[in-house]
């Protein structure tokens, strides 16, 4: 009896289907449905786009440097001379607008770094989104495998089941020992925790599943796909996609760089505190009158030039900061440049872990042949009285257990993928799946 790959395919379809009532209203994602869900409804990712639109706004304030502040006042006095003919002629009514504008090289600079730090907010958001996703598809591609191997062990129950049924019978008539009979027991009983084990190992990975989509513990959740898609994950796919990122800029390099903008910006802040002249520009407008009487202007409009010299001063404040600004600046280039070689020697790891995973992938699935041979071969020796119980029972084990190998290779090679796409800013599921 052949069990091949369309066999389980179908008994993989039956394992998924672990709770009949949930099933039932389980909605069916696959894994661009289920980025889709998790980037709308993650919490995490939910507050660090308030976080972005916070900085937003603070760097759309900015421009509100280059306004002049305005006041607006009134006022009613009340005169007590005794040289005042009238009651009416003791009161006066006054009002007053002023308005001044400072302007200073520094305002341009506080406002590009305003720029800059909404820039940073949207790579960092950018950041975590795509950490999301990298997760989200990577924990996709367990519970996938999770199925697989509840599918595995389900398969392995049925066939320990049939098997006791067989040697029941044998044993009904006269055709098979007590001792076969208690081995055939033995074995189908001791299938369950295995399956059980599976069965939580899936739930536990759903459950996890459903934080990353925002969803509440326990919600109906099934997840279509299968690990197949590992196949086409090659490592001249991976060298493909390494050449062609060359020119692209790396998202955890992109970081470092806007990190070191922000820094060199906020030195030249720093270097126009020490000595930055200002203009001020002010002018009044206070106009009044008697109730009744005429009305008398007055005003005044004046310009300044300062330059402040307390920053000259070797220990000042000001040269202090300007110090910490230029060391900030040293690091970040430091930082520029380590991360620059780190995601070089990322990505091409990635790339030769992905080599040794494929040709790791063809040598198990080698194997998957020569042990489905060699059940094959002991089921019909076993059939026939050549071979015992035991030595079937071994051959089946060894099916599985290089079923199970090939899974998770398929799977780690998925995995190695998606670091690849991710080290170099590409889009997931493009390394060798997508033309």
């Amino acid at each position: 009896m052949s069990l091949g790959r369309r066999t389980l395919a179908i008994l993989l379809a039956a394992a998924s289907f672990l709770s009949a009532a949930a099933a039932a209203s389980a909605e069916s994602l696959g894994v661009e449905a289920a980025v889709a869900k998790a980037l709308d409804g993650n919490p995490g990712l939910y507050r660090a786009r308030l976080d972005l639109e916070a900085a937003g706004r603070a760097a759309a304030a900015a421009y509100n440097l280059l306004y002049p502040d305005a006041s607006l006042g009134a006022g009613l006095s009340r005169s007590s001379s005794d040289r005042i003919l009238t009651e009416k002629e003791r009161y006066t009514l006054s009002g007053s607008l002023s308005l001044s504008l400072s302007l200073s090289p520094a305002q341009s600079r506080r406002m590009k770094a305003s720029r800059l730090a909404y820039e940073a907010a949207l790579l960092s958001y950018e950041a975590q989104a795509r950490a999301l996703e990298l997760e989200l598809r990577s924990s996709f591609d367990a519970i996938l495998l999770a199925k697989a191997r509840l599918g595995l062990v389900l398969q392995n129950q049925e066939r320990q089941r049939k098997s006791h049924e067989q040697v029941a019978a044998r044993y009904a008539a006269g055709l098979a020992s007590e001792l076969d009979l208690l081995s055939a027991r033995y074995s189908y009983e001791a299938s369950g925790p295995a399956v059980e084990a599976a069965r939580l190992a899936l739930e536990n990975g759903l459950d996890s599943f459903r934080l990353l989509l925002g969803l509440e513990p326990g919600s109906p959740l099934d997840l279509a796909g299968d690990l197949a898609s590992a196949r086409a994950v090659t490592g001249e796919a991976a060298r493909a996609a390494l050449e062609a990122a060359k020119a692209k800029e790396r998202p955890s390099v992109a970081l470092r760089q806007k990190a070191l903008e922000s820094a060199r910006a906020a030195e030249r802040l720093a270097s126009l505190g020490v000595a930055s002249p200002s203009l001020s520009l002010s002018a009044r407008l206070s106009p009044s009158a008697p109730l009744g009487g005429p009305v008398s202007d007055s005003g005044s409009v004046s310009l300044g030039l300062s330059l402040p010299l307390d920053g000259l001063l070797p220990a000042s404040a000001e040269r202090l900061a300007l110090a910490a600004a230029r060391d900030a600046v040293a690091k970040a280039e430091s930082s520029l440049q380590e991360a620059a070689r780190a995601s070089a020697a990322k990505a091409l790891q990635a790339v030769r872990a992905i080599e040794a995973a494929e040709a790791a992938l063809a040598s198990l699935d080698r194997n998957v042949a020569l042990a489905q041979k060699k059940y094959d071969l002991t089921l019909a020796a076993y059939q026939k009285g050549l071979k015992s119980l035991s030595d079937l029972e071994a051959a089946a084990s060894g099916l599985d257990s290089a079923r199970v190998d090939a899974l998770a290779q398929e799977y780690a090679l998925l995995t190695k993928a998606l670091e690849l796409e991710n080290e170099l800013g590409l889009g997931f599921g493009g390394v060798g799946r997508m033309e």
